[in-house]
Formats: C-alpha cells, structure tokens, sequence
C-alpha cells in the first residue's frame, strides 16, 4: 500500500481531517481560523463575536479533533502544514524567522507552541493556525547578570484555564559566591507581562538537566521537568497554583539515561528512547512507557517498534538522529490504539503497538517540501497543533503604552537627552545627533595612530585602537572589548590573520539585534593576487563566534560602514579578480548573504565609503584639484554624483587627502568636516568652510578623534549560551 492511500485510511480511521469548505461552514466555528479571522472586517458586531471568549471556546471544542501536523525540515528556514490524505502548504516563510536552527521544544497547548533559535538563543511563542510569532524577553536573568556569571535555562509552556492565562516558566540553577547552590523559577504570563517575575513559589535546590532540544513537558496541568543527578526524578510545577513537587520515573529507565526523553502522549506522561541511529543499539526494541494513573504513579510498558523483526530495507528509511511520538489515537476499524512517530528527516509513520511494524503515512518526497536528501537532525521537526483563535499577545511596547499615565510620560521623557533619563531608571529614549560641549583641549592621540570609530548603529559604536576592539555607548559609558573567541583581542590576533581594519557594527531587523562581522585574511599574496578570507558573526549579547561562507571579493584597507540593515566594504582592487571599476562588498543582516555592487565610475583608488543621513555613499578624493566627490546609488544600482566638496580654497587646513566626512546638519544641509586636527561644517552652495574647533599650533604630532553618538540608553546585556 503507498503512501497516500496509507494516510487516507488513516484519516478514516483517527477523524484526522479538516472541515469541508462550503461558504457558511468555513464562518462556523468548526472552520480553520484564517477565515473567521479575515471576517472580522466586516463589522463590528462580527468583530466582537469572533474575538469573544465564548466563540474562541466553542471554535476551540469543534476543532480538537481535527489537527494538523506543522514541519520544518533542517535543510530549509521554511515551516509547513500538512493533514493527513492531504498536500503541505507552506505557512511561515523565512523572512519571518531568523536564520539558524529553529524547532518547537514544546508540543501545542491550547494552539500556541514554544520555538527556540538555537544560534541566537531565543525564544518565540507561534500560534501555527493564525501563523502568528512573538519573541520573548529572553536575557539573562537580573541577578545572574549582577553575579557575572552564566546559566542555562530549561523552558517550558503552560495554560492555566481558570484565569485563561499562557504562561511560560523557566528554570535555571544559580550558583552563589558562598557555593551554595539554588534553583531559581522564573514566570512570564502572555498578554500581560513586561518582564520575568519570580514564581509564587521557589522549588527545592536540585541540579536540573539541561537539554537543548527539548523543554518541560506539560500533562494533566504540570509541567514537569528533568534532573541530572537520579535521572528518575521529576521536579513538577503546577501552572495554576505555581507550587512544586516531585515525582519518581519507571525504574526500568534508570538503564536507559541519559537516552532517554520526556512527553505528553494522548493526556498520559510518556518516556521514551532517545538513541541516535547510528548507536550499536539502535536495533533494540524501541519501548515507551506511559502513565495510566497520573495520581497514583503507576506506569505501563509498551513494546513499540521491534526492529529486530525488520530488515535494513525497511529499518533504512526511518534511521534517524530524531525519533520521538506524536500521538496515541483510536482505529475505529481495528478497535484498538495506535501511536504516531515522527523524524528529523519529515517523515510520519505508525506503529501498532501489538506488532511494532512502522507503516511510514508520510514522506516529504512528493510534496512541495521535496526531497530531504542526507539532511538529519537531532532537533525536533514536527509537531501537531490544533486549529484555535488564541493570540500569543502584544508586545511589551504594547501593554506599556496602553497606560494613559505611559502615553503621557513618554511624550515628555523623548525630548530629554539619554543621561537625564537614564538618572530616572527609564529603558529607552528617542533622540538624535547632538554636538556636545567639548573642553579647550580633548583627548588627544599620535597624529600616526590608527584610530577608527564608526558612525552610531541604532545607540552603539564600534570602534578600534591600538590592540583593541570594543563596542561602546559614549553617552552612557558602556564598554566591551571584543576577542575573537580565540583568547585574543580582535585588533591584536597574531600576524598569520590580517584582518580588515575594524570589526563592523551591524543591526539586524529581522531578529532586532547588533550584530558583529570580523573579516580576516589568513593568506594574502599581492604577486599572485591570491588570499584566503576567513568571516565570522557574532550577536553582541552572545559571546561565541559562528562562521559564515566569506564574501568572493577581498576587503580593502577601509573601515566598513553600516546602513539600513546592511554593511559595506570597499573591494581591495589589489587582490582577487581584476575589475574594470570599483567594487562594494554588501553584507545583508537579515540573510547574511555577500553581494558585490558595481561601484561609481570615479575610479578605484582614493575612494572611501561612508554612511550620510541614513544613505550608504561612496566619497573620492581628486587630490589634485583638493576636491571630495559624493556618490549615492539610486533604487536602480544607478550612481551619480550628488555633492562635490571643494577645498582648494582652504588649504593646508584642509585637504582632500586628510578630511572625512562625518555628518549632514539636518537643519541647513552642511557637512561636518574633520582633519584630526580642525572640525568645520561646509556648505556646498555657498563654497563656504565655518571652522568650530581647530589645535593650537603650539600642539604637534598629536590629533583629536571625534566620534559621532547617538542619544540613545541602549546597553546590552549578556544574554544566556
């Protein structure tokens, strides 16, 4: 029997199917929720019908049964749908996920699931049916960051129906500088909470097990969680009254720790083999044990796959990093139970319990998803969900402005500058640049120092000098150097790596994190022109570097520059293919993808790239007229020429050599220039040069550095690895 006729019996057989479509059945609360959300538009008597609690109940008790299964294969950023006797539709793309490895490590409660990013650390709430996401607070707690030390947190998803509430709870061991030893929960209630909040109650001091594929698993309105040491042990929250007890695991799987997992399987606690396939005892019975009696303890033994009885044919297809039950439902036909599998490599199949032979219902082959090739994962890739209208809740921007006394108090707070209201312990504060107060004589440095600051990305700085990288706030003096994950400074890394001149500062909207890019030459060859470049990202709340494919272009001897979610490199016309023109580098944030753009046709040398009012410009330096060009690209890749700077007029104070450009005025359209020694605005239409800060004479061989700071209270906080 194939496949699809399989999965079509077993939609007879388990009631695993949707709806049909007719018009007045698809507004009726047995329908998916897509359609009843799309009729809210209609008016506002259907708006407040189908936002009531009654409707969400009644849509929620008609489409119990009737639930899908959501996919998300390992070689793909992409998550689909699928029910059974049916075809995979695709219900969240990529552009709304971050890159790396994303998996549910919870199974649904009540239409929402908890997702991790594995790279990035964190956490979203996703409600597959609406295809609504929302990512977590997920810093390191308060009182850890103070301590200055590191975690690991085990999370896990609840509801609790008496007062209609997701919660989601994290557990984490907190080592004192006394050595004792705590164990710390913490609470975050959707729809309601700005921050985690202590659970009403502590749990005793254990040591849990930390499993980063997996979270707490909720059954009968616990949720119950793993420890390390006597692996048959259970610590136990209960998300109504946020007490805690314990709870013994069948003897039989002490043999099996730590190879063993943890689920809800038909409303029952389940354990379960958790071997990778390419274990020596991967061909043992593959036995689960379920709960019968939550209250009493008492748990049953069930044979489920004998792969022993199979042969590699048959064992082939389902060898995976990844095996785990999705559910236990009723064969009416047969009158008997059977338990649904699911792989790392988007397969589905069934076992009889009574007989332990898989029957694959599901393979990803003849779908849109294609074929999985040799792709595995130990993560999870599937799960079921139901069709429900539960939102995973607004913002904490949101619940914090819905207070008048918020609305008002904002309003007043976004005019004052960073340092006056971060004294009022406030988060954050709109603003803009400003030109601060300098003293007679600022910090200077040796005219033939390297110093390199860049421009403010969204509040921070990233800057190099000397032996050092950092990343740095001006206004509220937050600092981090930045290593390379090697023990070494990025700017003193050893003489085998050359890096390009500073590490670059980048924000990526997608996921609403800085982001730093080191680039390093570990060959470089200017005879042959050959050179091997090494990349490496980093979120500057992490503090490990991952690798990426480098750019196919070498970066040039230029600090790079950051604009709308983007980076830019100058290309190193010395090394590499030869180009008839200049060439840039972009790396977007969102895709971490490398681009190459055709650069103006001003030549490639004695050009710079730079960052003026929110736009990436190319400037090229005519030294023998003393001229600056300005070069912007329009939509089209089309560049032209918008300013040219001409400073013949004002040499040797001035000259096309030694001035960079740092700024636009907003208000009359000059530009601020700098030497290191004479800070002066131009304006282009009057040929003008106002000088607001120059050395004395008297000064030699020194220059000041100015650095451009955005009026911003972003500090960011080491997040958990």
């Amino acid at each position: 029997m194939d496949t699809a006729a399989r999965a079509k019996r077993l939609e007879m057989e388990g009631g695993w199917t949707l709806p049909g479509g007719d018009p007045w059945r698809t507004s009726s609360p047995a329908c998916p929720v897509r359609p009843p959300r799309g009729f809210r538009c209609v008016s506002r008597a259907w708006d407040a019908l189908i936002t009531s609690p009654a409707f969400e109940d009644l849509h929620s008790d008609r489409s119990r049964h009737h639930r899908r299964l959501f996919l998300k294969p390992t070689c793909q950023n992409v998550f689909y749908a699928w029910k059974l006797g049916g075809p995979a539709e695709t219900i969240m793309d990529n552009w709304r996920l971050p890159q790396g490895k994303i998996f549910p490590i919870t199974k649904s409660c009540h239409g929402i699931v908890l997702l991790r990013c594995l790279d990035y650390d964190l956490h979203y709430v996703w409600n597959p049916s609406a295809n609504q996401l929302l990512a977590l607070p997920d810093r390191r707690p308060a009182r850890v960051a103070w301590a200055g030390g590191r975690t690991h947190m085990i999370y896990g998803m609840g509801y609790c129906s008496t007062a209609k509430q997701y919660k989601i709870v994290r557990m984490y061991n907190f080592d004192r500088d006394l050595g004792l030893h705590d164990t710390v929960c913490e609470v975050y209630t959707l729809d309601e909470s700005t921050h985690w909040r202590p659970a009403a109650t502590q749990p005793h001091s254990c040591q849990l097990r930390v499993n980063g594929r997996q979270g707490a698993v909720l059954c009968n309105g616990n949720l119950h969680f793993v420890h390390t040491h006597g692996l048959d042990l259970l610590t136990v929250f209960n998300i109504h009254a946020e007490t805690f007890s314990t709870m013994v695991l069948p003897a039989e799987t002490r043999s099996y720790s730590p190879d063993f997992m943890l689920t809800e399987l038909g409303g029952f606690l389940c354990v379960y083999h958790a071997k990778r396939r390419d274990h020596p005892e991967f061909a043992d019975p593959y036995d689960i044990w379920l709960q019968r009696d939550y209250e009493a303890g008492q748990w049953e033994r069930l044979q489920c796959i004998n792969w022993g009885s199979m042969g590699e044919a048959e064992i082939a297809p389902l060898k995976s990093s990844w095996i785990a039950p999705l559910d236990m439902y009723y064969d009416h036909g047969a009158q008997k139970k059977k338990i649904l599998f699911g792989t790392s490599a988007c397969k589905v199949f069934v076992v009889d319990p009574d007989t332990g032979v898989p029957e694959v219902v599901f393979s990803p082959e003849d779908t849109i998803m294609g074929d999985q090739g040799n792709w595995d994962s130990e993560f999870p890739t599937i799960g079921l969900f139901e069709e429900r209208l539960a939102s995973v809740g607004r913002t904490n921007e949101e619940i914090i402005f819905t207070s008048p006394w918020a609305r008002a108090a904002s309003s007043v707070l976004m005019y004052l500058p960073a340092r006056t209201v971060g004294r009022l312990n406030q988060v954050q504060s709109p603003g803009g640049f400003h030109q601060r107060d300098t003293p007679d004589v600022p910090p200077l440095v040796d005219e033939g120092s390297r110093v390199v600051y860049s421009k403010p990305c969204n509040g921070l700085n990233a800057g190099s000098w000397a032996k050092y990288d950092f990343v740095c706030n001006p206004l509220t003096k937050y600092y981090r150097a930045i290593n390379l994950g090697n023990g070494k400074n990025a700017a003193s890394c050893s003489s085998d790596i050359q890096r390009t001149p500073s590490v670059a500062l980048g924000y990526a909207p997608n996921i609403g994190m800085h982001v730093l890019v080191s680039l390093a030459y570990k060959e470089k060859n200017r005879t042959s022109r050959d050179y091997k470049l090494e990349c490496k990202i980093q979120l500057i709340e992490r503090r490990h570097w991952v690798k990426i494919d480098p750019p196919s272009r070498p970066m040039a001897d230029a600090p790079p520059v950051y604009a709308s979610g983007k980076l830019y490199w100058i290309v190193d016309p010395e090394f590499g293919p030869t180009s008839a023109c200049s060439e840039i580098i972009m790396l977007d944030l969102n895709t971490l993808e490398f681009h190459v753009l055709a650069g103006p046709p001003c030549g490639k040398y004695y050009i710079s790239i730079t960052e003026l009012q929110g736009e990436v410009c190319v400037t090229c330096s005519r030294p023998s007229t003393n001229t600056i060009e300005i070069w912007d690209m329009d939509g089209n890749g089309m560049w032209s020429m918008r300013r040219c700077i001409e400073l013949a007029s004002f040499f040797p104070e001035y000259s096309s050599k030694n001035t960079t450009l740092l700024a636009v005025n907003p208000n009359d359209g000059r530009i601020l220039l700098s030497t290191g020694r004479s800070l002066g605005y131009y304006a282009s239409k009057t040929v003008e040069l106002e000088t607001i800060y120059r050395l004395d004479s008297s000064i030699q061989g020194k220059k000041f550095v100015p650095v451009l700071a955005m009026d911003s209270l972003v500090q960011p906080c080491d997040a958990v690895v």
